[in-house]
Formats: C-alpha cells, sequence, structure tokens
C-alpha cells in the first residue's frame, strides 16, 4: 500500500484509510472472488478428472450426446457396445390411421411425471417440449444408426394407464394458449382408450417411473 508520508510522520488517516478499505474488499468482493475461483476449480477438476477401469469393469455413458461420434471417436470401436433406446412404435386403429404417433406418446410419459414427480404445469411441460424437439433432432435422431442395438420401450397399454392424468392436465389448458389446439386433439385421441387401473403394472415395470402410487 502506498502511504503518504508528512515531514517523516505517517498521517493516522491515511492508514486508517487503508485498512478500512481492505477489510471492505476482504469481507465483499474479495470474499466472493475467493468462494468463486474455488467453485471453478472444483468444477474444472470433476471435468477433467481421470477415471482408470481395469478389462472386466464397464463405464455406462448416458444421454442425448451419447451416440455422437464426437464423444467415441476416441475410443476403440470393439470396446464399445451402443444402445439406442426410445418409443418406436406408433399406436393405430382398424383403420390404419395413426391415433398416437411416438413423440405423442413420449409426451404423454412426460406430461404425467414431471407432474407426478416435478411439480411442472402441463403448460410448463408443453414449453419444455419444444426444446426437447429441437435437441432430439439435432443431436440424437441423426447417430441412432450408429446404434448396434435398438429396444422399443413401448408398453402397449400404458396410455390406458396414463390417459385419465393426462386428460385431467390437457383440460387445464386455456383457449387463449399456443398449445391449446395439440391438447384438444390428444385428448380426443386419449379419450378412444379404455382406462386401466395403475395397480396392474409390474412391480419392476420401468412404467413406474411415470406413475405416481
Amino acid at each position: 500500500y502506498n502511504l503518504v508520508v508528512d515531514s517523516g510522520r505517517i498521517r493516522i488517516y491515511v492508514v486508517l484509510g487503508h485498512v478500512l478499505g481492505w477489510l471492505i474488499y476482504y469481507f465483499s468482493l474479495g470474499s466472493v472472488t475467493v468462494r468463486l475461483s474455488n467453485a471453478v476449480i472444483a468444477f474444472l477438476r470433476r471435468i477433467f478428472n481421470h477415471i482408470k477401469i481395469n478389462e472386466r469393469e464397464v463405464i455406462i455413458v448416458e444421454g442425448l450426446h451419447a451416440l455422437n461420434p464426437i464423444i467415441t471417436k476416441e475410443l476403440p470401436s470393439d470396446r464399445l457396445y451402443k444402445i439406442y433406446i426410445n418409443v418406436s412404435s406408433r399406436i393405430y386403429d382398424n383403420g390404419k390411421e395413426i391415433v398416437l404417433n411416438k413423440r405423442n406418446m413420449r409426451f404423454v410419459r412426460r406430461l404425467v411425471r414431471d407432474y407426478n414427480f416435478r411439480g411442472n404445469s402441463v403448460e410448463r411441460t408443453f414449453q419444455m417440449w419444444v426444446t426437447v424437439r429441437y435437441g432430439e433432432d439435432t443431436y440424437l435422431f441423426p447417430y441412432r444408426h450408429n446404434a448396434d442395438v435398438k429396444i422399443n420401450t413401448i408398453h402397449l397399454y400404458e396410455t390406458c394407464v396414463l390417459k385419465e392424468t393426462a386428460i385431467k392436465l390437457l383440460n387445464e389448458v386455456e383457449k387463449d394458449s399456443a398449445f391449446y389446439k395439440e391438447s384438444q386433439r390428444l385428448i380426443r385421441n386419449l379419450e378412444r382408450f379404455p382406462g386401466l387401473d395403475k395397480n396392474y403394472i409390474p412391480e419392476n415395470s420401468l412404467l413406474r417411473e411415470f406413475v405416481k402410487f
């Protein structure tokens, strides 16, 4: 610190000013800076942390980008097994018209799950669905053919179980909403299915992820 000296004497108020300034900095901006630096360092350590596995261990990488070649190009192809998991079937009526397509069924799942376990409104789920679809179209679907195996997650009875909650939520969409027309279309199609009590879902079924007991 630069101290002002007058004829060999240090002005006491200058010293006090420097001390006060240092204390204010240390307990405000300085403290915030230290905490922010520690958070950044901890984050970087997690990103660049090296994981070592032996020949009998497995690493599972799950998510939207898991099939992207950018993620796997540095890894030996003979050590990779890529799995694509999604709803891969549509539901048709007797006239071979589509009642619910693949995305419809996945949306109904998300609608019921996010209401039951995340507290999201139907409007919020519709809004998020726009982003979800964009992410799939951009980062997932172009690479699904890279998978070694594809698993169809449809449960043929799932719509019968989910319809009651889904219709109740879809009826909450206001007429002036951008999603009103789509919500009404889904309601009409869901009403074509018979209802099924959720207690018929097997205890080991992944469908329980979407239903609240």
